[in-house]
């Protein structure tokens, strides 16, 4: 335990380093591997990344996570968290719209339960509509899930221990 803390003193000294890791077996394996791996950050989806709805995170998993992480050298704010890949958030389709709505506020609070402070979002793209059109939905959508999303820090903090990275969203 001493050489964990001693390792992880000397690389929190370095600016955050990680990779996207695996939750298989358990989200606090994520833990174990990016430590395994010699990062001071890491990356995870908290469901999987090609479907609209996961199982559902129970108390004991996200107690299991938190408390594996005070135990770890990795600071909690170098927790990134990647929402799906199918959520569209500027879809001139109504249904589609809707649905990736739910499914960023579902993405948000999945973040809040585990105490992951950012998430990175793709936001979509104008299949259906021009640019300008898809980039006010985008605004519109954002201004209503972090309107509507439980848990999330209405004035983040300035450093969110990620400076300069465009695409993650400081909680």
């Amino acid at each position: 335990m001493a050489e964990k803390i001693a390792r992880g003193r000397k690389l929190s000294m370095l600016s955050p380093l990680g990779a996207h890791v695996s939750t298989a077996g358990g989200y606090e394996q994520a833990i174990t591997r990016a430590e395994s791996l010699g990062c001071t950050a890491f990356q995870i989806f908290t469901k999987s990344n090609r479907q609209w709805h996961g199982k559902a995170i129970t108390a004991q998993e996200a107690s299991l996570f938190r408390s594996t992480l005070t135990q770890s050298p990795i600071k909690p704010q170098h927790l990134t968290a990647h929402a799906t890949y199918l959520i569209n958030i500027g879809s001139a389709k109504p249904d589609l719209l809707a649905k990736s709505r739910a499914a960023l506020i579902d993405e948000l609070t999945r973040c809040d339960l585990l105490g992951i402070p950012s998430l990175v979002l793709h936001p979509g793209s104008a299949t259906e509509s021009t640019e300008k059109e898809c980039l006010a939905r985008i605004s519109e959508s954002l201004e209503l899930v972090l309107n509507t999303a439980p848990g999330l820090h209405k004035n983040p903090p300035r450093d969110h221990g990620w400076p300069g990275i465009f695409g993650v969203l400081p909680l």
